[in-house]
């Protein structure tokens, strides 16, 4: 399984839909420190964690 992006939906600080797309040789996240890059980490987690 390969994800092409994710989109949150009124989780944690995203509220409009947004998507986030990610690269299949390289991702990363970098951003402010109010950036919520830790919720989108834990909006993975919670994904993944769902699909094992």
């Amino acid at each position: 399984m390969r994800l092409k992006s994710i989109s949150p939906i009124n989780f944690r600080g995203y509220r409009a839909a947004t998507t986030i797309p990610i690269n299949e040789a390289l991702t990363g996240i970098i951003g402010r420190d109010d950036f919520c890059m830790s919720t989108i980490l834990e909006a993975l987690a919670i994904f993944l964690k769902r699909m094992a």
